[in-house]
């Protein structure tokens, strides 16, 4: 599986990881991910920290953030293998996409929130509370659901999302998701999973 790093440019600089993790790395993940998506285990995005706007919540998903139930990272398999994110190669990459990145450099701590979309799941347009945010998606392939896209909302562009992908962007910049279409009637984990890391100063 050979690894595509993509600096892009334009509407505005962010980081591109095609097939992030090996083979081995996703077995272990997808693990944790059946396990997570049990019933009764995933919260509703009230529980999440979703943004709200209005008083209303802007997000239909369920998740979970894994430093909250795991009081020991080694314990996780998501949580000790995404250490990834934060190999020298990547950051600096990102540092030198523009002026101001840079301070990727000095975040040394991260919160990580898993998501999954099933039909009619989505995400309005909001910012992130961190520094930066690194966004990976998991899904069986072949993809049984329609939608699911990430948008940079006020920059128009889409973002086709693909297994195992990451992506780095500033945390202050505006993205939605894309309402996920797909049968009700497939078994649970048919549909998307992201995972979001909210990198950060301590």
């Amino acid at each position: 599986m050979n690894q595509i790093i993509t600096k892009v440019e334009s509407p505005f600089p962010y980081l591109k990881i095609q097939n992030m993790y090996s083979d081995e790395e996703l077995d272990l993940i997808h693990q944790e991910l059946v396990f997570l998506n049990h019933e009764h285990k995933l919260k509703g995005p009230e529980e999440t920290g979703s943004a709200v706007e209005n008083s209303i919540i802007l997000k239909r998903n369920k998740g979970l953030f894994l430093d909250d139930i795991y009081y020991r990272r080694e314990i996780s398999n998501i949580l000790s293998i995404n250490r990834k994110t934060f190999s020298k190669e990547y950051l600096e990459l990102y540092a030198s996409l523009t002026f101001g990145y840079g301070s990727i450099l000095t975040c040394n701590c991260d919160t990580t929130l898993i998501s999954y979309y099933e039909n009619e799941a989505y995400y309005q347009s909001h910012t992130d509370d961190a520094v930066h945010t690194a966004l990976t998606w998991f899904f069986k392939v072949p993809k049984v659901f329609e939608g699911g896209n990430l948008i940079f909302t006020e920059y128009d562009e889409v973002v086709e999302i693909e297994h195992n992908m990451t992506i780095i962007f500033p945390s202050f910049v505006k993205h939605s998701v894309e309402e996920v279409v797909m049968e009700e009637n497939l078994p649970r984990g048919f549909g998307r999973y992201s995972m979001s890391q909210f990198l950060f100063v301590r």
